[in-house]
């Protein structure tokens, strides 16, 4: 009977993964090009992101409870660092390497793009997605960025008396942070605008 001790025959431990992404790193170095070599390019990239996440440790935990609140979009939840009571479920933060913030944009190496079918954005343009989710990113970028101006009535006094906490006047200005569904609506409105039909120049 035949053994094969190969390391692709079990599972992959983080020596194979340091072993795999030598091996791709150096046939994408050597490549001449073509979609071959920038699959190995690529493959490295997905490597070095599973070698930063492997035997990562929950930074928190939640019930279930509170992810199905997470789904409606509630932004105020309970989570705790250590596993108790109904919350033990845990969740993992994966950093994203910097350079590949964006990366949907950043393909100018592409065949395709080489070839001249990417789209033209004009001067003082971006391509940007149509929508905001937690997926592309813009959940975590803009959230809790912005904040808006409110007032409410003075605790301590409702206007009535003269007041240290409101100067009298019976209302203290508080600042609160837009909620990500006002974000959102307000995102929606500007895709709206600018992806109307553009108007053409008669020359």
């Amino acid at each position: 009977m035949t053994t094969n001790n190969h390391p692709a025959n079990g599972p992959v431990s983080l020596d194979r993964l340091h072993q795999i992404r030598e091996i791709l790193s150096k046939a994408a170095a050597q490549s001449d090009g073509g979609n071959l070599g920038y699959a190995m390019a690529d493959a490295v990239k997905v490597i070095d992101g599973a070698i930063a996440v492997f035997g990562a440790e929950p930074v928190l935990y939640v019930a279930e409870e509170t992810l199905a609140y997470a789904k409606m979009g509630e932004l105020h939840l309970k989570c705790l660092s250590q596993p108790m009571g109904d919350a033990v479920i845990p969740l993992y933060v994966h950093r994203q390497a910097t350079d590949e913030i964006g990366s949907w944009n950043n393909h100018m190496n592409t065949p395709t793009a080489q070839a001249g079918n990417s789209p033209v954005t004009q001067d003082g343009y971006v391509l940007v997605p149509k929508k905001l989710t937690a997926e592309n990113g813009a959940k975590s970028a803009l959230s809790g960025e912005f904040s808006e101006t409110k007032f409410i009535n003075c605790p301590e006094c409702f206007g009535d008396d003269d007041c240290e906490t409101c100067d009298g006047s019976g209302r203290i200005e508080i600042t609160v942070p837009v909620t990500w569904t006002t974000i959102k609506a307000i995102w929606a409105k500007g895709v709206e605008h600018f992806a109307a039909a553009p108007k053409q120049e008669n020359v």
